[in-house]
């Protein structure tokens, strides 16, 4: 039998595996992959927050086993400024936004169950959601989004891990030059 703790601890590894798998995007059926993992990783976070309510006198098997050495997670850091808003991975912020639509906010108690071991990266999601939604707003990337639908995914990729300036949002001309540079990346691979 394997006791609550341990398959948390397990699940966490998991969750923290996922996360860090790079996309390959040249590789044949990624999408495919990318698609499964977020749906595995989704399925993880249920379970964790089911276990997290059980009562604690449930028994645990192998309470100090060869899996609960090393792989233990560290909580994200609270973003007293700016500097301090952790990285995403592109994974982590986009499985939430679904199709990006910047007028519809995903819910805050759908966010908070994520991330429901770490509160600090529920609230990082926030603030990088939030500055996504500025850069957004602006009339020349509203523009932008007319014309091509993909600068919204594109967009939505950079945000995961772009640094935000003293206001808490991302300077418009250096997020546009790096959602650019994914596009002319994407050019060059399927042309």
């Amino acid at each position: 039998m394997v006791g609550p703790a341990h398959l948390a601890h397990q699940l966490r590894a998991l969750i923290t595996a996922l996360d860090r798998r790079p996309s390959r995007a040249e590789t044949p059926g990624e999408a495919d992959i990318a698609r499964d993992a977020a749906t595995l990783r989704e399925q993880a976070v249920t379970r964790l927050a089911e276990i997290a309510a059980l009562p604690d006198t449930m028994p645990d098997a192998a309470p100090d086993g060869p899996l609960d050495r090393g792989l233990r997670l560290e909580p994200t850091p609270f973003p007293a400024v700016p500097q301090d808003v952790a990285v995403l991975t592109i994974q982590e912020f986009t499985s939430e936004l679904g199709e990006l639509d910047p007028n519809r906010v995903p819910s805050l108690q759908h966010i908070c169950r994520t991330f429901v071991h770490d509160a600090n990266r529920a609230l990082v999601w926030w603030i990088r959601f939030e500055a996504l939604q500025s850069w957004c707003a602006s009339p020349d990337v509203l523009a932008r989004t007319a014309a091509d639908g993909r600068i919204l995914k594109d967009a939505s990729e950079v945000a995961a891990s772009f640094p935000l300036n003293r206001q808490w949002r991302f300077d418009a001309t250096a997020f546009g030059r790096a959602v650019d540079g994914i596009a002319l990346k994407r050019a060059r691979t399927e042309g």
